[in-house]
């Protein structure tokens, strides 16, 4: 299995009934990572957001707009729980493709992989928006056309 772990962004949908993670935000490289997925169940599956409100969730999560920067405090605050829900992510061992779209202080939240159950293969774009030409590329060579 193929997984991506997305950042959440500053910009988020204005609503006042919950909506899934991924429909929330509205920038950073949300957008054109939804517009990948749209329609696909499928595609969706594989799609993880790591929020600085929530931690690491689905990217069917229903969530409502909030405020919270990924400050040190709050990154302290969360390291543990998204730890464990990295792990268990990567314990069922199905992992083989694990696509990285966070900045760096997300990224450290995550830590290291667990060792019992590595992905075959790690990519991390810290700047995804700019960068998507690669990762669109990136998601092609998964058969994502």
């Amino acid at each position: 299995m193929n997984l991506i772990i997305v950042g959440c962004s500053r910009r988020k949908r204005a609503t006042v009934t919950p909506v899934p993670a991924l429909d929330l935000y509205e920038g950073w490289c949300v957008p054109a990572l939804r517009a990948e997925v749209a329609g696909r169940s499928d595609r969706l599956a594989h799609v993880r957001v790591l929020s600085a409100r929530h931690g690491l969730i689905a990217a069917t999560t229903p969530l409502l707009p909030y405020d919270q920067v990924l400050n040190r405090r709050r990154a302290l605050h969360l390291r543990r729980a998204v730890r464990q829900a990295f792990r268990t992510e990567l314990s069922r061992g199905d992992v083989s493709d694990l696509l990285l779209l966070l900045e760096p202080r997300y990224l450290r939240l995550l830590g290291r992989p667990d060792a019992r159950h590595p992905p075959r293969a790690v990519r991390w774009f810290s700047h995804p928006a700019r960068d998507w030409d690669q990762v669109h590329a990136h998601l092609a060579g998964w058969g994502w056309q």
